[in-house]
C-alpha cells in the first residue's frame, strides 16, 4: 500500500465500511489487535471548516454480526429521518434540469440571487429542487466566473 492509498482509521480502527446517508456516514471499524471490542459502529460527519472526519456515537462490540446489526439499525434510523423530511414537503420536488435554467454569465454577480446546483454535486438522497436551490449570500463563488456549485452553496452536507 503506498502513502497516496492510506488507511482511513477512526482511532484505533480500520474504517471496512462507510456509507454516506442523509447528513452522516454510518461507520463500522475493525481493530483486529483488540480482544475484547474489535468491532467499531459510529456516525462520521464532516461538516467543520477542515472537512476533517468527526467520529462520534461510537460503541465497540465484541462480534461481527451484532456490530452489522447495530450498522444496518443506524442506516435504517437515517433514511427513517430522510422519508420524515420528505414526507413535510406537500408538493412534488422533481430535480431541476439544466434546461430549465438561464446560463450563468462570467460577469453575474450571484448575490442576492437564487441559483441551482448542478445534480451531480448532490448526494441521491437530495437530487429533489428543494435541495438544488440556494440563495447566495455573497463571498467566495459569488460570481460568474466560478460558477462550482461549492463555491455557491458553500455547504458540504450535501456533496456526494
Amino acid at each position: 500500500m503506498t502513502m497516496e492509498q492510506e488507511k482511513r482509521m477512526a482511532g484505533d480502527y480500520e474504517v471496512y465500511q462507510a456509507l454516506p446517508i442523509g447528513r452522516v456516514e454510518v461507520v463500522l471499524g475493525i481493530d483486529i489487535t483488540n480482544t475484547e471490542k474489535p468491532y467499531l459502529v459510529c456516525y462520521c460527519s464532516q461538516n467543520n471548516l477542515f472537512g476533517i472526519d468527526q467520529y462520534y456515537g461510537a460503541e465497540g462490540y465484541e462480534d461481527y454480526l451484532v456490530a452489522m446489526q447495530e450498522f444496518t439499525k443506524l442506516l435504517q434510523w437515517e433514511i427513517e429521518k430522510l422519508q420524515t423530511e420528505r414526507a413535510t414537503i406537500t408538493e412534488p420536488m422533481p430535480p431541476i434540469q439544466p434546461d430549465q435554467c438561464l446560463p450563468i454569465k462570467s460577469d453575474d454577480d450571484l448575490g442576492g440571487r437564487i441559483v441551482v446546483t448542478r445534480l451531480d454535486w448532490l448526494r441521491p438522497e437530495f437530487r429533489t429542487a428543494d435541495h438544488q436551490l440556494i440563495w447566495v449570500t455573497g463571498g467566495f463563488g459569488a460570481s460568474g466566473e466560478l460558477t462550482w456549485a461549492g463555491g455557491l452553496c458553500g455547504n458540504p452536507l450535501f456533496r456526494r
